[in-house]
Formats: structure tokens, C-alpha cells, sequence
């Protein structure tokens, strides 16, 4: 019982009628994102619910940053080759994590290693992320003070603001609110 729209997030052919919205990873690649976000609200009917994922601002980000000065505009083959690489990068790295947790004594500290939340991806998984965040023409890393006010409508409720790893390497935040 499924209606798949294809429509532009800033002029949106649809009506207030939703009972749920669930914007997974699509905020933060647009030039608005907190006009995305208000343009969503506007198409949930009351006693609705969203729930919105967008990237966190991490230690990680001036890297992704830097390399992303060479990456968005090259060729798509070359943003392939470097994806590949500092994914099989990040693979290598999460190894680090999944041996520590392993060892006794250790594993208590092992989620202290940078970017261990890799570890529970594939590789191809690694792959998709940073081709991602290296080939996107924009991207935008939030704090959860950054997010509070997109959230101070006095039509939403029952508000969240959940860092999925905390103040870590390659945060992200998940959100979620009730329409009054």
C-alpha cells in the first residue's frame, strides 16, 4: 500500500496528509536543510510523527573537508578510487577496534579508538559512506545546538535530539517529533 512521489524537497506537490515521515540522510545534502526540514512539517497531519537522520559535527570533519577540496569536483572514476581507498582505510582501522574488544582488560576501552563505529559496517558498506561524503556536491555536520531550533515550533512535541555515538569520530544526529 505503497504511493512512491519523485518531487523537489523545496516545492513539494503534496499535502498536509502524512501520518509519519522518515528523512534518512537527505537533509544534509541540500542547500536549505532547515527549510527541507520546515517544508516536511509543513505535509504531517496532526498527532504525526517524523524522524530525521543528518550527519554530526565530529573531529573528523575538517579532514573530510580537505579531501573533499580535491574529490567533488574530479572525475567520477577518481572519487571511486579514493573512496576505495580510505575505506579500505577505515577497514583496516576497525580491525583495531574489533581486536581490542577482545581483549580482556582492554575491551573496556576500546570504543576510546577513533571512528570505531566502522567496525560495524562491510566493507562495502565503508565504500558507500565515503563515496558519500567525498562526492557530494554539498554536505553539512550538525551539533545538537544546531538542531534545536529547527525543532521550536510550537505545532511540534515530544521532541529528540539523539547523538547516535556522542561527542565521537564521525557522530551523527537522529531526531524525532510529534505535530501537535
Amino acid at each position: 500500500n505503497a504511493h512512491i512521489v519523485q518531487g523537489d524537497l523545496f516545492y513539494l506537490p503534496l499535502r498536509p496528509r502524512f501520518d509519519f515521515i522518515y528523512c534518512f540522510g537527505v537533509l544534509h545534502h541540500t542547500p536549505d536543510p532547515r527549510k527541507g526540514f520546515e517544508n516536511l512539517v509543513n505535509i504531517m497531519k496532526k498527532e504525526s510523527e517524523i524522524y530525521m537522520w543528518v550527519y554530526g559535527k565530529s573531529k573528523v570533519v575538517p579532514y573530510f573537508k580537505m579531501i573533499r577540496k580535491i574529490t567533488v569536483n574530479s572525475p567520477d572514476f577518481i572519487k571511486r578510487a579514493i573512496a576505495i581507498f580510505f575505506a579500505a582505510a577505515l577497514h583496516i582501522w576497525a580491525s583495531f577496534y574489533l581486536l581490542a574488544k577482545k581483549i580482556p582488560f582492554v575491551n573496556k576501552y576500546a570504543k576510546k579508538i577513533p571512528l570505531w563505529q566502522y567496525s560495524e559496517r562491510s566493507f562495502k558498506g565503508k565504500i558507500v559512506t565515503t563515496v558519500d561524503h567525498f562526492s557530494v556536491p554539498i554536505i553539512n555536520f550538525y551539533d545538537g545546538k544546531d538542531l534545536e531550533p529547527w525543532f521550536d515550533r510550537k505545532d511540534l512535541r515530544d521532541v529528540r535530539i539523539m547523538s547516535r555515538y556522542g561527542d565521537q569520530w564521525g557522530s551523527s544526529w537522529r531526531c524525532f517529533a510529534r505535530k501537535a
